[in-house]
């Protein structure tokens, strides 16, 4: 059993009691046993701050509509590589990642919101798969415990690396998750960020915001940057567009999917285009930094990182 958590609510360290997380805090509003699920992974929430409430978690056993889909079989895999390409940036920022990592002693690793496997995500798996933590809103067989990133369960300086890819954009204030990651980062701990830019809203009511590959940049200007980017360019974009377009006009998920594969060609494109357009028109961004506490980069700093098409 994890036994370094902290409570979500008070931050006070968590307690075992009778082989169950106990905060003992009394004036605390989670004082007492911790929730768990029926297959007994804990529920580490602040739900007086949290979209989710202690209710429709227990209830449905962390059921979510942000579950994500997840692409099994050769057919719906080579479907979505035609769709969405091989994502070599995703790929090369991991593995660059993972190598880093090799050179630490048992290195702790945090994945937020990796109820599935995120895009370039297995080489984590394949190289450190006991040296993984992993959270959710919802439960599968990747995840330690059902927590919301607003706050994050464990101490100061816990992690050597956090990942937290295509989760920003569902949570209600990604400043706020930003601070718990530099918080719950040790000095010189590694971030990997990825969140879109150009997509249609997706996970319904769970959807809130975007951002431009330097509002990224400036999301996480309290880490020195390594490098930043996008994922995925225009014609990745284009594609979502067609997609929406016609699952609007025939009220048909299924019907979009299908005109995305018959324009699948469109992504093509972004190959052709120098890179500062597909910045300006980018799916996603991405950002790959290091907790510095020396770092001092100031806002005006951040405008001179605009590399896209209208300087």
């Amino acid at each position: 059993m994890q036994t370094n958590y902290i409570c979500p609510s008070c931050k006070n360290e968590i307690k075992i009691k009778i082989n169950k997380l106990f905060c003992d805090n009394k004036d605390c509003i989670q004082s007492g046993n911790i929730d768990y699920l029926a297959n007994k992974k804990p529920i580490l929430i602040d739900y007086e701050n949290s979209l989710f409430s202690k209710i429709s978690l227990i209830n449905s056993n962390a059921s979510s509509s942000l579950k994500r889909s997840v692409y099994s079989g050769y057919l719906l895999k080579t479907l979505k590589k035609i769709l969405n390409g091989s994502n070599r940036t995703t790929t090369n920022n991991l593995t660059n990642i993972s190598e880093r990592l090799n050179k630490l002693n048992n290195p702790k690793i945090l994945i937020i919101g990796g109820g599935s496997v995120g895009v370039g995500v297995e080489i984590l798996y394949k190289k450190f798969q006991d040296n993984i933590i992993c959270f959710d809103v919802y439960d599968s067989k990747f995840v330690d415990f059902i927590g919301d990133a607003s706050s994050i369960p464990f101490n100061d300086n816990s992690f050597d690396f956090i990942l937290i890819q295509a989760v920003l954009e569902h949570v209600y204030d990604p400043n706020l998750v930003v601070r718990e990651i530099y918080r719950t980062l040790k000095n010189n701990g590694l971030v990997y960020a990825e969140t879109p830019f150009l997509q249609h809203v997706h996970e319904g009511a769970y959807d809130f915001t975007r951002f431009t590959v330097l509002g990224h940049r400036i999301l996480f200007r309290s880490f020195e940057k390594i490098s930043t980017g996008y994922i995925g360019g225009i014609g990745q974009s284009m594609l979502w567009s067609v997609e929406y377009f016609f699952r609007s006009i025939f009220r048909s998920k299924g019907i979009g999917k299908i005109f995305k594969l018959l324009f699948f060609w469109l992504r093509l494109f972004e190959y052709v285009v120098p890179d500062s357009y597909n910045i300006d028109g980018a799916c996603g961004a991405f950002f790959y930094g290091r907790k510095n506490k020396k770092n001092k980069a100031s806002l005006k700093q951040f405008i001179t990182e605009y590399n896209g098409s209208q300087k």
